[in-house]
């Protein structure tokens, strides 16, 4: 059973409507960022800012940051952008992702985020911050998941 933010369990439809929607719309990603000498790990989502009140039901179940924008559309147009990124809105993500039969493509895009997650959610060394850092081993790592999640993402003909 998977369970939303407020451990509400989440139903088997919405479950599967989230997946499709998320396999058709969504993007799975890890980002480094330089000035903090880290990665983060996101599962993202960018749409039409007249589509808000669906962005709005997935971030009311799973959490995460929801905002609008005009510098994501293409045509400059309203958009509205849902993400996850901490541990408890990829750990959901995650569990809905797993709940399906993926082309194999999106399999390897999952297998490697689904790495990542694991990665992030298990540091353990503190930071002057107050926040968790990763290992060398650990950096090296997601900077390798990092690279196969683009490759992964690449169009083949």
């Amino acid at each position: 059973m998977i369970l939303d933010q407020f451990g509400v369990p989440i139903d088997e439809i919405w479950a599967a409507e989230f997946r499709g929607f998320f396999w058709g719309e969504g993007c799975l990603s890890v980002m480094y960022i330089p000035k903090k000498d880290l990665y983060r790990v996101l599962a993202k989502i960018g749409l039409r800012s007249d589509d808000r009140p669906l962005l709005e039901e997935i971030h009311r179940r799973i959490g995460g940051s929801l905002w609008d924008t005009t510098t994501q559309s293409s045509a400059g147009l309203p958009s509205t952008m849902w993400d996850a990124s901490s541990q408890k809105s990829l750990k959901i993500v995650a569990e809905l992702l797993l709940g399906g039969v993926l082309p194999a493509k999106k399999a390897k895009q999952l297998d490697l985020w689904l790495e990542a997650v694991s990665i992030f959610t298990t540091r353990k060394i503190k930071c002057g911050w107050g926040g968790k850092q990763y290992t060398d081993e650990q950096k090296t790592r997601m900077g390798e998941i990092k690279k196969a999640l683009s490759e992964a993402k690449k169009f083949s003909f």
